[in-house]
């Protein structure tokens, strides 16, 4: 290895080495992560081919950690440096194509997310079937969470039975919690809660201590839904306090935007927007698009429970604002309905019902909307509107 110094040869591939052994250690790499940025800029200075390997290695296994930080545009440009490396040394581009997608999505730019992970996919699907899996799942999600569930569930479907030749469990795993969470969007609970089951009992076949923040998020959320409030409230505070202990802002966030809404359907007002408030503040400060819009929308619900008209129209135009820029069909529809509510309880019936079909149409375009799920929204404006004006 020429051209570095003894001692400057001996960090780097320390570090290197360092974040492979502890990928999944976050208090360990918080503390190091000075030194490791240093490793980071002395590598992509180099142009030799065993460096370029090592700097391609290095993206991979330090990736986790900037992304469970909120560390967005560090990942994206350790992205570029990985790009450029895999350019140099004539090998397939896949895995850091797949991480800029996913740093992509995490800053709101979901077009830009989508064509890396699709490339991804077109550059390992008949090199690497490792990167090629994950892509599909990583592909998967973002179709879920933009809505396009038809679309989310085929792909889901590939990549469980590609894990499951790839005796891959983690990817069973998320194959089968992303469908869970087609399910519980079409508001078959039962289903949902059965998935999140299995996915909990292949997770611990991995690490044996307890469910993951993932699981135990949707757990809570699969309880809320059946109005088995206490147990979701466990759920969702043992995801909370992980969350503190070891500062991840966006698992925090996402525990407190869930525990508003337990407190909200218990019409707790006070404790929701509380929490829901919590939660916005945190989201802003990590700079995550889908989350803000996610607290616009609750807080726009508690707003209008409360008869509070002009801060519940606010809250939820921006919501639809920020999903409309994001491609968030499900999430849009979903402020557009709850924005007719607000028409509706102020007696303008026309332009509620023109919001409210609106909705209905994106509903039913993803996929999102059974027989079953559009009597149930139907039930849910009529008794919003009744407590909104007993309230």
């Amino acid at each position: 290895m020429p051209d570095l110094p003894d001692a400057l040869q001996r960090h780097i591939f320390y570090y290197c080495n360092f974040v492979q052994v502890h990928t999944t250690d976050i208090q360990l790499l918080d503390n190091e992560f000075a030194q490791i940025q240093q490793a980071y800029t002395w590598l992509i200075t180099q142009t030799n081919s065993e460096l370029a390997k090592q700097l391609i290695r290095f993206v991979e296994n330090i990736a986790s950690y900037l992304q469970t930080r909120t560390l967005h545009a560090v990942l994206l440009n350790y992205c570029e440096s990985g790009l450029q490396a895999a350019k140099q040394l004539g090998v397939s581009p896949g895995s850091m194509l797949l991480l800029r997608g996913k740093a992509f999505w995490s800053m709101g730019d979901w077009d830009k997310a989508l064509a890396d992970v699709q490339a991804a996919i077109q550059a390992t699907q008949d090199t690497d079937l490792q990167v090629y899996n994950r892509a599909m799942l990583t592909l998967g999600s973002f179709q879920l969470n933009r809505g396009d569930y038809r679309l989310a569930l085929k792909t889901l479907s590939v990549a469980q039975g590609l894990s499951e030749n790839l005796s891959d469990i983690d990817g069973i795993a998320t194959a089968k919690s992303d469908i869970a969470a087609y399910f519980l969007n079409r508001n078959e609970l039962d289903v949902a809660l059965s998935l999140y089951k299995e996915v909990d009992a292949l997770r611990r076949k991995v690490d044996p201590r307890g469910p993951s923040d993932h699981t135990l998020l949707m757990l809570g959320v699969v309880q809320r839904r059946l109005k088995h409030y206490e147990e979701a409230i466990k759920y969702l505070t043992e995801l909370y306090q992980r969350a503190r202990e070891r500062k991840i802002s966006s698992a925090e966030a996402t525990a407190l935007h869930h525990l508003a809404w337990v407190y909200f359907e218990q019409k707790d007002l006070g404790k929701a927007y509380e929490l829901g408030l919590s939660a916005k503040t945190i989201y802003e400060e990590i700079q995550d698009p889908r989350g803000s819009s996610d607290a616009d929308e609750q807080l726009g619900r508690i707003a209008l429970a409360k008869r509070d008209y002009p801060f519940a129209q606010a809250y939820l135009e921006r919501s639809l604002k920020i999903r409309q820029k994001l491609g968030n069909q499900q999430g849009f529809a979903s402020s557009l309905r709850h924005l007719a509510q607000v028409e509706f309880d102020q007696g303008h019936l026309v332009t509620g019902l023109r919001s409210f079909w609106q909705s209905v149409a994106i509903y039913k375009k993803i996929g999102a909307l059974s027989y079953q799920s559009l009597a149930n929204i139907i039930a849910d404006l009529i008794n919003e509107s009744i407590d909104n004006r007993r309230g």
